[in-house]
This record gives structure tokens, sequence and C-alpha cells, in this order.
């Protein structure tokens, strides 16, 4: 976003109070060559999301009473085509919570990174960003907030909007294109959009294939899992089940890019409920109560076969029989694309990954609650291949997260790979497991990857810990873990314990 070659980092604060408003959250973006000057002090660098002066970064706030901006956040791509990040920002409770999502540009947030400055959400200029708004109350739009990339190849970036509780729980999934929220800003616009009047020049709606499905609970960009060169969304919803109930197997569905861009041109509507397997797949919890799909994520070609791979977690499965120890489904893009031969069903059956179809991450102890949140790590420790972060915000005392290797899942990817990865035999060539700080904080409850912010050349992850106490009683608290820490867990024990950090391998904001 600043140009300077090191990653920003987005951290939301979805229950801050503003004046006399309550809850109305926040959002803040982060210099990252800021953060990779901090010193740090008493056994790690903190950094007090409180004090953003001196361009450290910027603060987003939002405008109505218990709106929650940022419960979501993400990086938007340049959705403007100006060649600065953009940065979206989820409110989902926003008009008795029909919920809303925030585009602000790069060069608005750069500026008021120069003048010290806040930005209103509620108060947004089209030259500052463009405000998308839910159809209806409750339809939760904004719970979850995406970039998808140039899917139209027009120069201007994508993005993917969740409305989970939309046409009747059904749930919706909002592809907007950034040539919409550009027009927005221009002489006939007013900056903002709203996703229940979306026509196919626009942007794209996926509807749910059942009642209670959620679809939409859960997005992200896929990329391009079928290999036809263009990128494919996911989306999910925790509750969903085949037969409609409500049981929480959980769903998720792929659509892929092309199906998105033909229904562009048809209306802008995709109903899950009706697509054939070449416009995309659904994927059911193999039980009941496993919740599939509350969290979800591009994988990247782990196996480098120019397929896109991609993860979804099932928090509440009781995989090897262990109560909710939770586990995470890591799904191979070639034999997902298998799936859309002709005469096949448009469903994908994931309780057997053995044959290299993917790999089933089971969680070790109970209430774990592993796979609650799942992310691309990129390539922290250096092997070439992309990594997997799995988050158990149940582990331990704190919770935490584990961060697998890429290159220790090859097997995994082959004829002979039985389709199973156990976190409690997970040894250090494998992958670390991360521990958060404090009692009952949920780290884990997000992970993501962060870049290169210390410019070592290693990726460094992030873990979010919304009930962390550091600063009052959850006051809420995010963990930035450096690839350097990572290598030198690697080469022992394989534990990252947030509370042991030596001065160089993490930062602390809260």
């Amino acid at each position: 976003m600043s140009g300077d070659g090191t990653p920003e980092v987005v951290i939301g604060a979805f229950s801050a109070d503003r004046d006399a408003l309550l809850s109305p959250g926040e959002a803040y973006v982060l210099d990252g060559a800021t953060l990779g000057a901090l010193e740090p002090t008493n056994g790690f660098a903190a950094f007090d999301l409180g004090d953003l002066s001196e361009g450290a970064g910027v603060l987003l706030q939002g405008a109505l009473n218990a709106e929650f901006a940022g419960w979501s956040v993400a990086d938007a791509g340049d959705v403007d085509g100006d060649g600065r990040a953009d940065v979206i920002v989820g409110a989902f409770g926003a008009n008795i919570f029909a919920g809303r999502a925030f585009v602000v540009f790069g060069d608005a947030i750069e500026d008021a990174r120069a003048t010290e400055t806040a930005i209103d959400l509620g108060a947004l200029t089209p030259d500052q960003g463009v405000t998308l708004t839910g159809s209806a109350i409750l339809d939760y739009a904004g719970h979850q907030v995406a970039a998808l990339g140039d899917l139209d190849g027009d120069g201007f970036d994508d993005i993917i909007i969740g409305a989970g509780q939309a046409d009747g729980r059904r749930g919706e999934t909002h592809v907007v294109f950034g040539s919409a929220i550009v027009a927005e800003t221009g002489e006939d616009g007013d900056g903002e959009i709203a996703l229940g009047d979306l026509s196919g020049g626009d942007g794209v709606t996926i509807t749910g294939a059942k009642a209670q499905d959620l679809l939409g609970f859960a997005v992200s960009g896929a990329g391009d899992v079928d290999g036809d060169g263009l990128l494919d969304v996911i989306a999910g919803g925790w509750t969903g089940s085949p037969d409609g109930s409500g049981a929480q197997n959980g769903v998720g569905a792929v659509i892929f890019g092309s199906a998105i861009l033909a229904a562009r041109g048809t209306g802008g509507e995709i109903d899950a409920g009706t697509m054939t397997n070449r416009e995309g797949l659904v994927i059911y919890g193999p039980e009941a109560g496993n919740a599939l799909g509350r969290g979800l994520a591009d994988a990247g070609d782990i196996d480098g076969d120019g397929f896109g791979d991609v993860l979804f977690g099932a928090y509440l499965s009781d995989a090897d029989g262990i109560p909710f120890g939770g586990e995470a489904y890591l799904l191979s893009g070639a034999a997902l694309t298998a799936e859309t031969l002709p005469g096949l069903d448009v469903s994908v059956d994931v309780s057997d990954l053995s044959g290299g179809r993917g790999v089933r991450f089971v969680g070790a102890d109970e209430r774990d609650l592993t796979g609650f949140s799942v992310s691309t790590a990129g390539d922290v420790d250096g092997g070439g291949a992309p990594d997997v972060l799995v988050g158990a915000y149940g582990l331990g005392e704190s919770g935490g997260a584990y961060l697998v290797f890429g290159e220790a899942l090859a097997a995994d990817f082959t004829a002979a790979g039985d389709g199973f990865f156990h976190f409690a035999d997970m040894t250090p060539d494998e992958g670390i497991k991360i521990l958060g700080l404090g009692e009952d904080n949920t780290a884990g409850w997000s992970v993501a990857d962060a870049g290169d912010i210390d410019g070592d050349g290693r990726d460094d992850i992030l873990l979010s810990s919304w009930r962390g106490d550091l600063r009052g009683s959850d006051a809420g608290e995010a963990y930035l873990v450096t690839g350097a820490a990572v290598a030198e867990a690697a080469r022992f024990d394989g534990i990252i314990d947030i509370a042991d950090f030596l001065p160089v391998d993490a930062f602390l904001f809260t």
C-alpha cells in the first residue's frame, strides 16, 4: 500500500466503542516497515493499537451502534487499479444485521496516515472508498469478506462479500466486480452499492442449495482449482446438511470462475442447488455436527500440479473418537477437477481422501476445536511449497494453531497416501505447534499469512486472540510470528509458546 515493499497488516476490533456509540467496531491498518523496526522489550515487541502516531498506522472507525465493523477484514487487492492495495472491512451488524462492508482505497489510507487522522467508515466519500449494503435485516452481509483477484481481466481486482443468513438462511455469496466499485467513484456514482440489486454487469450472487446452509457465512478466493486459467470462489456455512435440516454437517462450495462469468451475462445469479458439476461442486461434512465450512481458504498449489488446492475446517468433528477435537480437509484441486467429468454428481465425498485426493488434519485432544480457522501460510520454511495454517482456539490453556510445511504433505498427494495427518503425531520436520498467551484467550480464532514483514526472506504468520487480556479483560491481542521463529522451533521441539518468545521472534499487538 505504501509502496515501500513491506506488506501492511490489517487487524479488526469488532467490539470497540466510539464516543457514545456502543460496539461500532474499528479496524487498524498498520505500516509494515514500522512493525519491522520495533525494538523488543521484556521478551517480545509489543505494539499498542491505541497509538498510531508518527505514521504507524490508520484507524478505520465504524459509525453505527453494534455494527461490529472489523469482525472481518481483508486485503482487497487493487480494486481501483491505481497501483495501491486496498482494504475491505465487514460490519455484519449494521442496520439490524442487514450488514454492510466497506472498500477503503489505499491512497485514502495513505493520506490519513500522513496526516495522522482516522477514517470514519460511515462518512466515506467516493474518492475514499465505497460502501456495500445488505439487502434485508438479518442478512449478515459482511460477516466475512475476501479478495478474489481480477477474475474478468479488466485490470480491477474483484471482491467477495458473504451474507450467510440471506434468502431464508440459505445464504448468499456476492462476487462484486472491481469495475462496478470504480463506477461508484465517478461523476454518476454515489459511493454505495446495494448487494440486493446487483446486476450481472456489477456482480454475481451465489445462493445456498438448501435452507439452513448459511452458504456465505465464510468466503474466500480459491485460486484456480480447475486449471482453466480463471480464478474460482469458495464459500461455506457451518449449519448446512444434505437434507436441509440444519444438522450442522456443514457445507462448502467451490464455484468455478467460468460459471461466474457466464452468470454475469445471464442475470447475475447462481443457485448452488441447481448448478451442475461443470459450474461448481458442493461438499457436506461427513457427519452431523461436523460444522464443516466455518473456516475455509485458498491453500495455493501445494503439490505443484497446476491445480489450486483448498482448505475447509470442521471444528466440531469428533474425528478419531476425540470429542470436538476438530479436523480440517485439504482438498486436491486435481481431484476436485476430476469430479467435473460428465455423468458425475455435484456433491463431493470427503470422508475418504486417500489415493492423493487430499489430507484430513485430525485434532490432537478433546475440545481443541481444530479447524475453526484455516489459511495458507505462504512459504514460511522456504521449502518451495505453500505451507498450511490450522487454527485450534481450544488448544491447551490459551488456544493456538498448527503450521504444517507444504513439502511434508507431498506423500499425501500420491496414490499411496492414506489421506490422514494427525497433529498428535506431528514432528518438527513436518510442522510447528504455536501456543497463545494466557488462559482461555482463544488464540487461533483466526489465522493468516502476513507476508514478509521483517524483510528476512521468510514469510511471517498472524494469529488473533480476541479474548486476550494484556490491556484489560477481553481487550484482545494478535500475534505476528516470524519465519525466523518457526525455523528455530523446527530445529528443536517444534513448539512455539508465545509466553516464551525470544526478542526477535514475534510482535504482539494489543
